[in-house]
């Protein structure tokens, strides 16, 4: 059997081999989009196509096929057309006769089907060191400079218009899907509802001058100044590790086993609050500002918008800062950070982020999508930031 995988069902399957840290997508075979072959079976059907996937298998399929006389006609089968445009070698050899887009295609192919934020989200994971299935610290799939360098090469695909809005916004070297939701939010400009604080790097190592080789890496640091952002979740300290070795070791109080599980929990989080302190030590030696934030800072109302605040001072003490005052007046009108705090939940995993992607949809009406809403005022749609200034003199 011949097939491509295409759009989220190649998401899925790229997600997966990078978290195995696969060598077919370490060290790619290219190809090109192969003709689709059911042999030898008689037929596509639904089950031959969850037969072809193996691994990759989903209750919903996309597949990419080079001529439309090529489709798959089957339940729960989605066909993609690439007659033209694609440049060669743009699907990797998987094995077996299954292939993959490359991340720079499956990044274009992203755009018909994923709103503006979620697609950003999805190029931040490919051009950073993690994956949504697991992974972290893992080589980058591709790079915001390859995506662009692509899209140039590209001819007219589908999802085309929305990608190269959306790679103009790309980064490289997020570590963490938190940490990318926080870039969002503080690079977007104010009428969408971001902070618009304008550019950043991500995890830039900095050298400690104390006659070491030792350095650093702050999450987020804002561009020309030294004012930043460290991003701490949940498990950042394993204090459930240590509710877990305590609960042990008070129901076996014999174990010596439970007692040394203890002691290494107990041990562990003393080392990584001992070493985060050193941290903010290093890097205030080298005159850096550093905000650290935390998951509760993103769920509980207006907590974000406070630490945005108090970055926003630093940037203009820094000695190349610059006026923060429009941002900060953005930040303190009521309407807006309502508005803006229910775009911050949606970007969260969970409950949370349903019941807040519901609330936009609602608000958007059947046609719409996430992260399409902008402010309005009297049906205007607000383009830029001093529209939004404007505006916030009237509510």
């Amino acid at each position: 059997m011949k097939l491509a995988l295409s759009g989220t069902t190649a998401l899925a399957a790229l997600r997966m081999l990078r978290t195995r840290r696969a060598k077919a997508i370490e060290k790619p075979a290219r190809c090109d989009l192969p003709v689709p072959s059911h042999e030898p079976a008689k037929r596509w059907t639904r089950e031959t196509v969850l037969a072809a996937l193996g691994p990759y298998a989903r209750s919903e399929v996309c597949v990419a096929v080079p001529e439309a006389k090529h489709r798959i006609r089957a339940k729960g089968v989605r066909c993609v057309v690439h007659a033209r445009g694609i440049p060669k070698d743009s699907y990797i050899d998987l094995g077996d006769g299954l292939a993959l887009p490359r991340p720079e295609l499956l990044f274009v192919e992203l755009g018909t089907v994923l709103s503006p934020d979620a697609h950003l989200l999805v190029g931040l994971e490919l051009c950073g060191t993690y994956s949504l299935a697991g992974g972290f610290l893992l080589p980058q799939a591709t790079t915001a400079e390859k995506i662009r360098a692509y899209l140039g090469e590209l001819g007219r695909v589908d999802g085309m218009a929305q990608a190269r809005a959306v790679a103009g916004r790309l980064l490289d070297n997020a570590w963490s899907p938190m940490e990318a939701g926080c870039t969002l939010l503080i690079r977007d400009r104010i009428p969408y509802l971001g902070y618009g604080l304008g550019d950043i790097t991500l995890n830039e190592r900095v050298g400690i001058d104390e006659g070491t080789a030792r350095s650093r890496v702050p999450d987020i640091v804002f561009r020309g100044t030294k004012v930043g952002i460290n991003y701490d979740g949940e498990g950042h300290l394993d204090l459930g590790g240590i509710v877990s070795a305590t609960t042990a070791s008070v129901l076996n109080p014999e174990s010596s086993a439970a007692a040394r599980a203890l002691d290494k929990a107990m041990r562990g989080v003393r080392e990584k609050y001992v070493d985060d302190n050193r941290r903010d030590r290093d890097l205030m030696s080298e005159g850096y500002v550093i905000f650290t934030i935390t998951k509760e800072d993103l769920y509980e109302e207006g907590a974000f918008d406070s630490v945005m605040l108090q970055v926003m001072t630093a940037i203009e003490r820094d000695p190349n800062g610059r006026s923060m005052r429009r941002q900060r007046r953005a930040v303190l009108n009521r309407r807006l950070a309502r508005e803006r705090q229910l775009r911050i939940w949606s970007l969260l995993p969970g409950k949370t982020g349903e019941e807040a992607r519901a609330r936009l949809e609602g608000q958007l009406g059947p046609q719409g999508r996430v992260a399409d809403a902008l402010l309005t005022r009297r049906g205007v749609v607000l383009r830029d930031e001093r529209d939004v200034e404007d505006a916030a003199d009237t509510l």
